[in-house]
């Protein structure tokens, strides 16, 4: 599709040239396709933003630029950038969004203005919120979150030394030049903010808040699962928690120094041993009984658990903008996936165990000869074939991504994960197939140019797994 520019329009409408009439609504039902999305994402000052930021930044000769670091799309619904603003010396994480209708989240976030300017948050912006007269578009800059107004104080160094005292004994922490940044700024979904202190003192923090508040469920976990898997697997450890802030719902994580397992994976030869140390690691959680351990399951986890069937859904739901940008390609997506189930239940299901969740090579740390499992907050009961089949597919990922072969490191770490009912190990192999669709999905972002080439490639990918697992 060649290229359309899009230019500002009235009312708070988005157009394109006068002679095709289109408007910010086949922008955002994907009548524009991919070129539309990226001529919105990567060109924010001519679409907006730089009339939002006006109402913000005083003297706007201080803008330099707004770096794009990611794109969500809901076709028919919204579109979100994510940037890094820099304003001066000061750089801050921003959320720009174009709603199809305008959306009650931009007036919420007015409101928090009055309580970021006491606490010193605002400078030098004087604004941290702005909006279009027809509420169609809206800009949060951070810390706002209208969902999550606790960040605010969490931006708050003397807030933050005393809730670290509160959680912890450790004086490396409670620095008051304590440092704190952001990692995440995802306003209505989840934040993590790094804490760090002076050079010349050791001591990091990583702070962790989300809609679900999963952070106390992951802290847990950590408390009660963490000892058990070191006293089983000595060169495994699951990340420390310093402790969980009921007050700002926020769970707290000792930080570690290391290198992620998705950057071994460059080198399969060199890595063959720390996936073989993951797979033992795996296996020891999925044996233990929970009901014998300390971990205090809640009665939504007892109730809810992580199944094939809802991953599915999930599936479908990460693909939902293939539909509308390439139909053809979002349709195939779809059969793919319900073909995964299909296959998935003519495998009996196992006893639902412990289960990590998440687990994926950047969610696994490597420091000298140990590993860290990171990022628990998906933790709670699933079948185990849930956690392989994430590994497997994150595995394929990565592999198709530095262009190396992978089946050694897939063999390393079913060893070390050892033997078990071969249908576990079908099970797995099938729900990695669905996790490859949703990766084609998630990870390739809409504002890549060459998005629907990529998005492609991964979807035959996946269909190729599917007809390994088929003809096995």
């Amino acid at each position: 599709m060649q290229r359309q520019q899009l230019r500002s329009g009235v009312e708070g409408q988005l157009s394109v040239p006068h002679r095709t009439g289109l408007r910010l609504e086949e922008v955002l039902d994907g009548r524009l396709g991919a070129d539309g999305v990226r001529e919105l994402v990567h060109n924010p000052m001519q679409h907006g933003l730089a009339d939002l930021l006006a109402q913000c930044v005083p003297g706007r000769e201080k803008l330099s630029s707004a770096k794009l670091l990611r794109t969500k799309y809901k076709p028919g619904r919204k579109l979100t950038a994510y940037y890094r603003l820099h304003v001066g010396a000061e750089v801050r994480p921003i959320a720009l969004s174009w709603y199809a209708e305008s959306h009650p989240d931009s007036l919420a976030a007015a409101d928090m203005q009055d309580q970021a300017a006491p606490r010193h948050l605002v400078a030098p912006f004087v604004r941290l919120t702005a909006r279009t007269d027809s509420g169609q578009m809206g800009l949060l800059i951070a810390p706002i979150d209208p969902q999550m107004p606790q960040l605010l104080r969490l931006n708050e160094h003397s807030h933050v030394a005393s809730m670290l005292k509160s959680l912890t004994s450790d004086s490396a922490l409670l620095a008051e030049a304590t440092r704190i940044e952001a990692v995440r700024y995802r306003p209505g979904q989840r934040h993590v903010l790094h804490v760090s202190c002076p050079p010349d003192r050791d001591g990091a923090a990583f702070i962790k808040i989300d809609r679900d508040n999963h952070g106390a469920q992951a802290v847990r976990f950590a408390e009660a699962v963490g000892p058990l898997l070191s006293e089983h697997s000595p060169s495994t450890s699951l990340v420390r928690p310093l402790g969980y802030s009921v007050e700002d719902q926020a769970a707290v994580w000792r930080g570690i120094a290391g290198t992620t397992i998705s950057e071994q994976v460059r080198d399969p030869a060199q890595a063959a041993w720390l996936f073989s140390l993951i797979g033992k690691a795996v296996r020891v959680i999925h044996d233990l009984d929970y009901q014998t351990t300390t971990y205090d399951m809640t009665a939504s986890q007892l109730s809810m658990p992580h199944l094939a069937r809802t991953e599915l859904a999930s599936t479908l739901g990460a693909g939902e903008h293939l539909t509308a940008l390439m139909p053809a390609l979002g349709a195939r997506y779809r059969l793919l996936a319900m073909e995964v189930l299909e296959r998935l239940e003519y495998l009996p299901e196992e006893e639902l165990r412990l289960a990590h969740g998440d687990l994926k090579c950047d969610n696994i740390l490597t420091s000298e000869d140990r590993i860290w499992l990171l990022d628990l907050d998906r933790t709670g009961l699933a079948e185990p074939a849930m956690d392989l089949g994430k590994l497997l597919a994150d595995l394929r990922w990565w592999g198709q991504h530095y262009s190396v072969d992978v089946a050694g490191l897939v063999r390393k770490f079913l060893e070390g994960y050892g033997t078990c009912d071969p249908a576990r190990i079908s099970r797995a192999r099938l729900i990695a197939v669905l996790y490859q669709l949703k990766l084609a999905a998630r990870r390739t972002p809409v504002h890549a140019p060459d998005w629907g080439t990529q998005v492609t490639r991964q979807v035959d990918e996946a269909a190729a797994s599917l007809r390994g697992e088929t003809t096995s």
